[in-house]
């Protein structure tokens, strides 16, 4: 499948800008991209991830069929085969995917949260799991037909953590 590295990369660098790039708190377990971390307080209060983030948040269940039946969770959960997440998952450690409906970044579909449901954390992605390039040249000179390796100079992880999402949802840290 084609990836739209120029999209992956304005997705990318406008979450990003609302990050704290200072340090990363986490980083992928096998990519070993960095995670960084933005505040929900940040992204509750800024439009671009649209009306439906805190409604999103709000709505994530426990218990799994109650959750199943929200309308934002996607029917399978996320297998993070790339390695762009601190865990592997499988035993307690579920990554369930939401759609964030109504965001305002300049490549709306891409967009998912994504739960930890064993380590209580909350990610989004804004470029539906591809590593991204984070210079918009270097998007623009990008293979269409082929991922961004991690190895990549400029490549970044397709996650951030969200921190302080417990003030909302007490699933999360």
């Amino acid at each position: 499948m084609p990836v739209n590295h120029v999209g992956n990369t304005a997705n990318g660098n406008t979450i990003g800008a609302l990050a704290s790039l200072t340090g990363s708190v986490l980083a992928g377990r096998t990519s070993l991209l960095p995670i960084y971390e933005v505040r929900y307080s940040v992204l509750s209060s800024n439009t671009v991830v649209g009306p439906n983030f805190v409604t999103v948040v709000k709505s994530i269940n426990r218990d799994n069929r109650t959750d199943l039946a929200n309308n934002y969770r996607q029917p399978t959960d996320h297998d993070d085969r790339d390695g762009n997440l601190p865990v592997a998952p499988g035993g307690r450690v579920v990554y369930r995917e939401y759609y964030l409906a109504g965001n305002l970044l300049a490549w709306p579909g891409f967009v998912r949260l994504v739960a930890d449901m064993g380590n209580r954390r909350l990610f989004i992605t804004p470029t539906h799991y591809d590593v991204w390039l984070q210079s918009p040249a270097a998007a623009i000179g990008a293979a269409i037909g082929a991922p961004v390796a991690s190895a990549t100079a400029g490549a970044r992880n397709p996650f951030y953590l969200v921190g302080g999402a417990g003030a909302i949802n007490d699933i999360f840290i």
